[in-house]
């Protein structure tokens, strides 16, 4: 993606504070807040099937956290169309 970092982070100013961005978690992925977990994990387990609650069981992630990456995952779609 052609986001920078100071773009990526300003995609969830105001809208949550369950998804993080750290230089040193993961790489500078967004993660979800308290985890290693990266949004495109949530994001891919869903997109592969996977129900909520199955997410939940084997991330350990609320459901919360999972609206948080997919309201993320929206922003930053928007963000990119709009490049």
């Amino acid at each position: 993606m052609g986001l920078s970092w100071n773009k990526m982070r300003n995609i969830m100013d105001g809208k949550t504070n369950q998804i993080v961005i750290h230089s040193d978690i993961q790489h500078g992925q967004a993660v979800i807040q308290g985890t290693r977990l990266p949004v495109a994990v949530v994001i891919g387990s869903l997109a592969g099937g996977m129900t909520y609650e199955e997410v939940m069981q084997e991330s350990g992630i609320s459901h919360q956290q999972i609206l948080d990456a997919l309201a993320y995952f929206g922003e930053l779609l928007t963000m990119e169309q709009a490049s």
